[in-house]
């Protein structure tokens, strides 16, 4: 049965996410994610906290579900830090930390970082923080440039993460995103692929089969790389035509569809904070608690 999971975004006060956090552990969902960008990019002025700050506080209210940030990138983040950021909060959270991350293109936290590439260049980017952050967690040194410093003092020359993960060798690193380089990226170096907007899909009767292709793809280049069965799939709801449910029902019905398509996870918004239905916080707590056990032992 598919794992399910649910997105808090940070566009309320700071104390009710944890809480509601801890409510969806006890209730029983598998994972608990917050977003991470600069400001919501459907709307930058309104309400909006740091992700990963949240994600800190969460891990203490929380007991046994996964967290994680769907998705950081290496335009906010670059490799050193996002290390630091995982090997803090995998031990914060003892060892429930999934990696979520992906290309970064949303244009307020480019804008805001002076990041300015797009297509090509911005997976360039995307690669090589991976090729820097996989080995960092492996215990590897990463290489610095030389940089000025006072007379008398010299750069290092590589930087050592001495704080290991809980988790070995790493946490799970989930690469999210729809486009060839990006599958081929979570086939190659991935735990599991996450998808937020199958491309083209316009209506409910243009999602299964937008689906199955781009599922296609994905094994494609997990054979490829000889990862065959190796790299787990998940899906966000309430993002696109077909992934809108607005009530308990569909909302099982479209689980049960996504897990016989072959998704390991599905993650449901939990507020409709991004676009998506209005679909209340304690429904999606009751279908957790009361639905998802029947689906699971289905």
């Amino acid at each position: 049965m598919t794992s399910f999971g649910v997105l808090l975004a940070q566009n309320h006060p700071p104390a009710e996410l944890p809480d509601w956090a801890r409510r969806f552990d006890q209730a029983g969902a598998d994972s608990v994610w917050v977003a991470d960008h600069l400001a919501n990019p459907f709307d930058v002025n309104s309400l909006w906290f740091d992700g990963w700050t949240l994600l800190a506080a969460m891990a203490e209210t929380t007991n046994r579900c996964r967290i994680g940030a769907l998705v950081s990138n290496f335009v906010l983040h670059p490799p050193l830090r996002m290390a630091r950021l995982t090997t803090t909060l995998d031990a914060i959270s003892n060892g429930r930390l999934n990696l979520g991350l992906g290309m970064g293109g949303a244009s307020v936290c480019r804008s805001a970082s002076s990041v300015f590439e797009r297509g090509p260049a911005l997976a360039d980017r995307f690669e090589n923080g991976l090729d820097s952050l996989i080995p960092l967690l492996d215990g590897e040194p990463l290489p610095l440039a030389a940089v000025p410093m006072l007379p008398g003092r010299h750069s290092p020359e590589s930087v050592l993460l001495s704080t290991p993960c809980v988790q070995v060798p790493r946490p799970p690193i989930i690469i999210g995103g729809q486009g060839p380089r990006i599958i081929d990226l979570a086939a190659r170096l991935g735990d599991q692929w996450n998808l937020y907007y199958p491309p083209g899909v316009e209506s409910a009767d243009d999602l299964n089969g937008a689906l199955r292709r781009l599922i296609e793809t994905f094994d494609e280049r997990c054979a490829f790389h000889g990862r065959r069965g190796e790299v787990g799939k998940s899906i966000v709801f309430d993002f696109v035509a077909g992934l809108e449910p607005t009530n308990r029902q569909e909302l099982a019905e479209l689980v049960t569809q996504m897990s016989e398509l072959g998704f390991d996870e599905c993650i449901a918004t939990g507020w409709p904070p991004l676009g998506g239905p209005e679909r209340s916080i304690d429904e999606l707590l009751g279908f957790v608690s009361e639905d998802l056990p029947a689906l699971k032992s289905s």
